[in-house]
């Protein structure tokens, strides 16, 4: 059996804890999950993502705010409200995050501690001072900062073979994240100011929706519509196919007393319990009838 879940946070299955719902599901039905949520799904990534899976037994599909925008080149979406601030403070959190990561990674500091050891020079200020000003490679620019930080010797005689090579490719990662995460900022930006609408962004998110529906029917896929607020939806369109939940998107960012940190906005195991058993029953009633009028 194949299932899919597609959506928001809330469909999120990235920490695959044994106690999240959707892992709960794939043991019940010794199921395949074939597709899982993201951050701030667009409609049109549930469609995108709906089309490409050849074999599909269940859909539970969180549907998603209108506002949000499909960008493909990424594992996420975003919204459209309030963009330029969320990409900008995004981007610099994702920075902040790489240089993070790569001053905490254990091969640097394995690295620093032995070769600061080995070469017992002492800490000169100006010479790393002369470093960071310096144009120098990035890996060198990197540990300049941290033996600025540190108080650690450091000179680029100490990179060499294999620890050159690992080191460069740890940074040059990073450099790669962040131009990606520039460039996107910027095309996002010119896209709001010269191809970005609110009808036109509301008519996209009003096509998917209808698509996602004519083609689970056509389809005939069982599935479990967890709609979200009601204005999210035009008094025009009605689900023609599967069974209809207005409860299940409310434990969206709801805390329980056993709350534990969980990657899809539902704290703790004891929500996604509740979670699980309510969309049995759902999951029974879509599978056991095809049309909802």
């Amino acid at each position: 059996m194949n299932i899919g879940v597609f959506g928001h946070s809330t469909a999120d299955w990235e920490n695959k804890k044994p106690w999240h719902y959707i892992t709960k599901l794939q043991d019940h039905f010794g199921a395949t999950i074939v597709n899982s949520g993201c951050e701030m799904c667009s409609e049109e990534r549930i469609l995108f993502q709906l089309k490409k899976i050849k074999k599909l037994d269940l859909a539970i599909i969180f549907h998603c705010d209108p506002m949000n925008c499909f960008i493909p080149s990424w594992d996420r979406d975003l919204s459209t409200s309030g963009r330029e601030v969320d990409l900008f403070n995004k981007f610099n959190l994702i920075i902040d995050s790489n240089l993070d990561n790569l001053t905490k990674n254990q091969f640097f500091l394995d690295f620093l501690d032995k070769e600061a050891i080995k070469m017992n020079r002492p800490y000169d200020e100006e010479h790393t001072a002369r470093l960071l000003s310096e144009e120098n490679p990035p890996v060198i620019a990197l540990l300049a900062e941290i033996a600025h930080d540190k108080k650690i010797q450091i000179t680029p005689d100490m990179l060499i073979g294999d620890v050159l090579q690992a080191l460069t490719k740890l940074v040059e990662a990073s450099i790669a994240e962040d131009i990606f995460y520039g460039e996107l900022i910027n095309a996002l930006i010119l896209h709001k100011k010269y191809l970005y609408h609110p009808d036109l962004q509301q008519n996209r998110y009003f096509g998917a929706l209808t698509q996602i529906d004519q083609y689970t029917k056509f389809k005939q896929i069982p599935t479990v519509h967890c709609v979200g607020k009601d204005f999210w939806y035009p008094s025009w369109f009605s689900f023609t196919h599967g069974i209809i939940d207005k409860e299940i998107q409310k434990f969206h960012g709801v805390t329980f007393s056993t709350a534990e940190d969980s990657a899809n906005t539902v704290s703790g195991p004891e929500g996604n319990t509740i979670m699980f058993e309510k969309l049995l029953d759902l999951i029974s009633a879509a599978r056991s009838k095809e049309v909802i009028h």
